[in-house]
């Protein structure tokens, strides 16, 4: 049984406690947060100790899920590296290109098991998406879109402060950017357009388009700006030379391909994607392989929506070779 410590006992704390739950070769341990309170209160919920430190924590694990806010990931992980814990990070790997650099040099020299949490890969409809295209089942890409949002994430108040949460762009709309680069390959340039860069965001909304090497058009929208009632959705449409293939969260059967034999639906069923990322993770470790998701997958994710940042701010097409 891997002995699982979870740093951040907020939302996405409770959320990959929930997905341990759901395993047999992993448990949540102990829990640390800054805020006691809210680490009583994960403990009690999830039957685990509570840490007085994270130094505490690290003496007592086999593995580190990091969820803290973006910008204090680094503060913790100087000591994950120094005692080769393995950790799956949430994303973004970093608010600043310059982080998101060390850490992956970080764990390329020193061999960390390190697996950055980009979930929507592990969404059964998008992997099946990238499976079919990377096969070849519609042909060459041309296009692609997709879209994610719903309402202004209000369980805690860094997300209204651009200088940490980077607001929809690189909070919501990353997953969709690294979702693409895994799908089409590298990003030559990048425009994008948002709403909000203060520290008071109430909500946000982007548009972003991403031209790959390979000659593709991605088109991404990400929103915090529904009310407040509003559900989640997510959607996504490919378009190539022999076929589509769409997507969208609020069908019961939404995955929809066509060809030349006409329509095919289908939908994958598979266990919740938060568990299939635990599980994923800890397979890795079990078994020693390489993670599925790894820092440089981290790092190029952050790259291009650093990218989309500058852009939106600068109101102009910023080229990959400008973030190197």
């Amino acid at each position: 049984m891997i002995k699982v410590g979870i740093v951040g006992a907020g939302f996405m704390g409770k959320i990959h406690a929930e997905s341990l739950k759901q395993l047999n070769n992993g448990c949540v341990h102990v829990v640390y947060d800054v805020n006691p309170e809210m680490a009583r209160s994960f403990a009690k919920t999830y039957d685990c100790r509570v840490a007085g430190s994270f130094e505490e924590l690290l003496e007592s694990v086999d593995a580190v899920v990091l969820a803290v806010p973006t910008t204090f990931r680094k503060d913790y992980l100087e000591s994950v590296f120094k005692k080769n814990v393995p950790t799956l990070c949430e994303k973004p790997l970093a608010r600043t290109l310059e982080e998101a650099e060390w850490i992956a040099k970080r764990v390329e020299e020193t061999k960390t098991k390190f697996m950055v949490d980009h979930v929507v890969r592990f969404f059964p409809e998008y992997r099946e998406i990238q499976k079919r295209i990377k096969e070849g089942e519609i042909g060459v890409v041309s296009e692609a879109r997709s879209f994610r949002g719903g309402p202004f994430p209000r369980w805690s108040r860094w997300f209204k402060s651009f200088k940490m949460s980077g607001g929809v762009i690189l909070d919501l709309a990353i997953h969709d950017i690294d979702f693409w680069i895994w799908t089409l390959g590298d990003v030559r340039e990048v425009r994008a357009q948002s709403l909000d860069f203060s520290e008071e965001i109430s909500k946000d909304h982007c548009y972003i388009i991403l031209a790959f090497e390979n000659g593709a058009l991605a088109h991404i929208e990400g929103t915090w700006a529904y009310p407040s009632d509003a559900p989640f959705k997510t959607a996504v449409e490919v378009v190539g030379s022999n076929g589509t293939i769409s997507f969208e969260s609020t069908q019961i059967t939404p995955l929809k391909i066509y060809d030349e034999g006409g329509e095919k639906v289908e939908s994958p069923v598979a266990m919740g994607p938060y568990v299939r990322v635990m599980e994923s993770f800890l397979n890795a470790i079990e078994k020693d392989l390489p993670v599925e998701i790894s820092a440089e997958d981290g790092l190029r994710a952050v790259r291009v929506s650093l990218m989309a940042l500058k852009s939106a701010v600068e109101r102009r097409t910023v080229k990959a070779g400008e973030m190197l």
